[in-house]
């Protein structure tokens, strides 16, 4: 699990949830190129946000001030000072003009060391070896070198300012043609959209939990007016939207399916992905593929129409149990917080001696204390379970 340096949440259980206005949804967005393109391009909202919690949000984003910055770098202007005690790497960055003046340190974080181990010199492998045999010599030798004789490489870095002064830390490594969409950016988008689309569909929105880091953001927006499912349950449509600023990649918004019985009890699948932005598009790109969410009504009726009413209320057997059990603790477990697995483990002998449904099993799987990853990897294998059953 990834430990940030600062981290806000945000949970409708618990938050009260007012609307930003035009004005706080626009403060979002800073003065630099990305964002004055995106609001030339993407500007939904004509005085206030129609998403009960933006308000909240808004302000918990801003409460992680941590000053970021990227640069590009070549390799010949990057000197190895060595490796802290946690074999997190230590880089200086040294004056072009006079490349033996260091102007200043940083310190890896979050999956940097790897990444510039690997993505410079294919070294990640060989760097986890040196450290197992106490070889650390071994390896600062072979990166001094490869440092100094290899063909000039040049990156964009990107740093970030810890909570201490003078504490800088390199938390990415991406191309120097990687487009910068931070949580800012996001943020502004996803607000955007589920604006617009609250308002054609007529249906309210509201944000049920979000997780904000200095370097990640995690948010689902649902849809008040539930979807009836069968005479037994009803369907809260939402969308879940993640994005990474320490990985290239893409933002994701995916649809969510909180499904729920008479009783109140409830589990979430996600389904299909809606849009997939990737760090490379213009701003009128993203606002052309933003158009998918016009679509939402007619995504949601597919996912739900293959729902397995039976499926969710029939009260599971010994060989159905294993078999959920077995593909949640499957490819993934390596990835798995230890927590998560300790838990998984504890409940698989205890739903045993217990008679659960799908969806009963589920919701008490969602109770289970696991990251933002590990609790996505949960609800899609109840999507999978829920619409293709336990083959």
């Amino acid at each position: 699990m990834t430990k940030f340096i600062e981290t806000r949440s945000y949970n409708s259980l618990q938050n009260s949830g007012s609307l930003a206005t035009k004005a706080q949804v626009l403060s979002i967005l800073g003065t630099d190129e990305i964002s004055n393109s995106v609001k030339n391009e993407i500007d939904f909202i004509n005085s206030e946000c129609n998403i009960e919690g933006s308000k909240e949000v808004i302000q918990l984003f801003k409460q992680i001030k941590n000053k970021k910055y990227d640069q590009d770098i070549s390799t010949q202007h990057i000197k190895l000072i060595g490796f802290d005690d946690k074999q997190q790497i230590i880089l200086g960055i040294v004056d072009e003009a006079n490349p033996e003046e260091i102007i200043y340190t940083a310190k890896g974080i979050y999956s940097f060391s790897n990444a510039f181990l690997d993505d410079l010199f294919c070294l990640d492998k060989f760097s986890g070896y040196c450290f197992r045999t106490d070889q650390k010599d071994l390896l600062i030798d072979n990166i001094k070198y490869l440092l100094a004789n290899s063909k000039e490489i040049k990156k964009q870095y990107r740093f970030i300012e810890g909570k201490k002064d003078g504490e800088v830390y390199l938390r990415a490594l991406t191309s120097s043609r990687y487009r910068n969409y931070d949580n800012n950016i996001v943020l502004y988008l996803s607000l955007n959209a589920m604006h617009q689309y609250s308002n054609r569909m007529k249906n309210p929105v509201y944000i049920d939990r979000a997780f904000i880091t200095d370097s990640s953001l995690f948010m689902s927006v649902k849809l008040k007016d539930t979807i009836p499912l069968g005479k037994k349950y009803r369907v809260e449509i939402g969308i879940n939207v993640s994005n990474s600023e320490i990985r290239e990649g893409v933002v994701l918004f995916e649809l969510s399916y909180t499904i729920i019985d008479r009783k109140g009890i409830r589990s979430t699948a996600i389904g299909d992905s809606v849009l997939k932005v990737k760090h490379n598009l213009n701003a009128g790109t993203v606002k052309n593929r933003m158009e998918v969410f016009n679509n939402l009504e007619v995504l949601s009726k597919d996912f739900i129409s293959g729902i397995d009413e039976a499926r969710l209320a029939k009260k599971l057997d010994a060989d159905q149990l294993s078999v959920i059990f077995d593909k949640l603790a499957g490819a993934r477990t390596k990835g798995l917080g230890m927590n998560v697995k300790q838990e998984l483990n504890k409940m698989s002998k205890e739903v045993s001696e217990n008679t659960y449904s799908l969806l009963e099993l589920f919701n008490k799987l969602e109770s289970i204390d696991a990251t933002v990853d590990d609790m996505t990897y949960i609800q899609r294998k109840f999507s999978e379970f829920v619409t293709k059953g336990f083959r």
